[in-house]
């Protein structure tokens, strides 16, 4: 018997108790390397047009909108513990704490500006067009579409100590070891939590 899971516009993404996925629907949004289906999923995760597939050797498929294609990174998609998704974009957190970033580049996935903060990473956040990320320092800091919360250069001196990071759909708030905390993003969707 087979759970549904995510669901977009035309294709349905489902697992069974075996581990497997199957894209089901008219198919113009699957690549014919997952026609067939997974194996050994672990995690699923669906941005707008398209879905990704962590699996349980901690490898990643993805397939549907074009900007989904990780073909480019696939050698390097390994170890993976956690994915994430923007409308068009993917980020995967290896367990050595390096990122990985793919898709469009408007959406989060051109990592080139942050590149050298995507390593000793704990945890990754997305809004709907932009990613932050937590490093083991307690710094914090994102990249994407600037009014989604993509640059948080403004506030990068307050995010130390950072503990937790959340996002709404154009915002992200970071959560410090003493109670406060420090936003960035569109105002008028919290981005400014001294208003």
């Amino acid at each position: 018997m087979a759970t549904v899971v995510a669901l977009a516009r035309e294709p349905v993404l489902a697992s069974n108790s075996c581990g497997y996925a199957l894209a089901l629907g008219d198919g113009s949004l699957l690549t014919s390397k997952t026609c067939g289906g997974l194996q050994d999923v672990r995690t699923l995760v669906a941005s707008n047009a398209a879905f990704a597939a962590l699996t349980g050797d901690g490898g990643v498929q993805s397939w549907g909108d074009s900007t989904a294609d990780c073909e480019g990174l696939q050698a390097q998609l390994t170890n993976v513990r956690e994915l994430h998704a923007t409308w068009l974009a993917f980020a995967a957190l290896r367990e050595d704490g390096r990122v990985l970033a793919w898709g469009s580049q408007h959406f989060g996935g051109d990592a080139s500006a942050v590149q050298a903060q995507l390593t000793g990473v704990r945890q990754i956040c997305a809004s709907s067009r932009a990613f932050g990320a937590i490093r083991e320092d307690g710094s914090a800091f994102a990249w994407g579409d600037a009014f989604y919360g993509g640059d948080s250069r403004d506030v990068r001196e307050q995010l130390s100590d950072v503990r937790q990071l959340v996002a709404t759909d154009s915002a992200f708030a970071a959560l410090r070891g003493d109670g406060t905390v420090v936003t960035w993003g569109n105002v008028a969707c919290g981005g400014n939590s001294s208003a």
